[in-house]
Order: structure tokens, then C-alpha cells, then sequence
């Protein structure tokens, strides 16, 4: 015959037989779903992450590609802009995968103007000069990749001794940048027999200054008819 104490044990014994799973493994009801993702893309940047340009000429930005441990490939979409104006720009990348992990990365890009202007001179680089003539300098132009056309400073001069003489052209834009070309000038003696001939000439009764060979003259005033290099 069971007591009553007998009884109470044998209930508290099939009740945390119940509560044990039926003397199982102690596994859960609840099914297995896995950690959640809490991990970010990782972007990766084509090129360095400053990135120094020349003002003037068009960028183009190498860009940016992002993985993610779950997702795989992830897009990536850059924000910020690269300007004309010298200065310092940011581009921002952004990958964001499907549990809403976001990743970010940056690339600084300098513009700067460091290129100097080119200049084109007129004419040869090398010109000959007769002696006792005038020399016309025929000059020179520049133009730069940020300014446009940009003046020239002619330094030197040719003199009408005979040698050989340098002008010097520079131009230099608005960043500073410089440039220069020279020009060299032979000032050389004038050929035998090429001299100037000078004849005086009778206007009005007065003498006129020189003239040179084959010319002629005719004073109506005093009636003297032709006069020439003849006599």
C-alpha cells in the first residue's frame, strides 16, 4: 500500500519527467535560424585614395567596389563631385547590404593648375640681320590651359653692331607657372657693292636731304628738269 508521501514523490517524479522532454537530449522546440548579419560591406577603391589632378583637364573618377560576407557583391554609389576651380574635393562611396549594414570610404582629389603656358614664337628661331637696317622684332604668343592667351615679356635687345644677340620671350599664368623661348638674332656686315649711293637734290633752291641711287627729281619752281644719279 502506498503513503501518501509515496504518492507526492512519484507525481513530482513524472512531472519533471515531462519538463524534461521526455528524458531526451534536452533539445529546443524552437528551431535553429542562425546569428543575424551585423556585418558591414567592404569597399574596396580603384586607385589611390588622394588623388592629385591637373586643372583644366577632365577627371574621371576610378571608382569603388564593395563585398559583403552574405550578400556577396554589393553596389556601391559615390556622392560628391570633383570641380574646375583649384582646390581640394571629396568623393564619398557607400555600400549598403540587404540587413541594412552600411560601409563608407572616402577619396581626396587636389586640383591643381601645373602646367606652364606655351609659347609660339613668330617666325624662325634663328634670324639673320643686315647691318645698318632696322630690326622688327616679329614677337611671340602664349597661350595656357587655365587662363587662355597670357602676355609675353620680351627681354633683350639687337644692336646694330655686328654679333649675335639672344631675345628672350617669358609668360607666366595666373598659378605662377612659367615658361620661356629665346630667339637668336646675327646682325652680319652688308654685302660688297650694296651701299647706299647719296646724291644731293635742288628744291626751291635749296639743298634737300640725300637721296638714294635711281632716284630722281624734278623741281617745277626753278625749272631745272630732271636731275639723277647721272649728273
Amino acid at each position: 500500500m502506498l503513503t501518501k508521501p509515496t504518492l507526492f514523490l512519484i507525481s513530482l517524479h513524472a512531472m519533471v519527467f515531462l519538463l524534461s522532454g521526455c528524458g531526451g537530449g534536452g533539445g529546443s522546440d524552437t528551431p535553429n535560424t542562425g546569428s543575424a548579419d551585423r556585418t558591414a560591406p567592404v569597399i574596396t577603391m580603384s586607385g589611390s585614395s588622394t588623388v592629385n589632378h591637373e586643372q583644366g583637364t577632365a577627371y574621371t573618377d576610378p571608382g569603388a567596389t564593395a563585398t559583403d560576407a552574405v550578400d556577396g557583391s554589393v553596389p556601391v554609389t559615390t556622392s560628391g563631385s570633383v570641380g574646375a576651380a583649384a582646390g581640394t574635393y571629396t568623393l564619398t562611396y557607400t555600400a549598403t547590404d540587404s540587413a541594412g549594414n552600411r560601409a563608407t570610404a572616402t577619396r581626396t582629389v587636389i586640383v591643381a593648375d601645373t602646367t606652364a603656358p606655351v609659347i609660339d614664337m613668330v617666325g624662325p628661331a634663328a634670324m639673320n640681320h643686315v647691318q645698318g637696317t632696322p630690326f622688327t622684332d616679329p614677337g611671340a604668343t602664349a597661350t595656357d590651359t587655365v587662363d587662355g592667351s597670357v602676355a609675353v615679356v620680351t627681354t633683350g635687345s639687337v644692336d646694330d653692331a655686328v654679333g649675335t644677340y639672344t631675345l628672350t620671350y617669358t609668360a607666366t599664368d595666373a598659378a605662377g607657372n612659367s615658361a620661356t623661348a629665346s630667339r637668336t638674332v646675327i646682325v652680319e656686315s652688308p654685302p660688297p657693292g650694296s651701299e647706299a649711293t647719296d646724291l644731293w637734290v635742288l628744291v626751291d633752291g635749296a639743298v634737300d636731304p640725300a637721296w638714294d641711287r635711281g632716284i630722281s627729281a624734278f623741281d617745277e619752281a626753278l625749272g631745272f628738269g630732271e636731275c639723277n644719279n647721272d649728273g
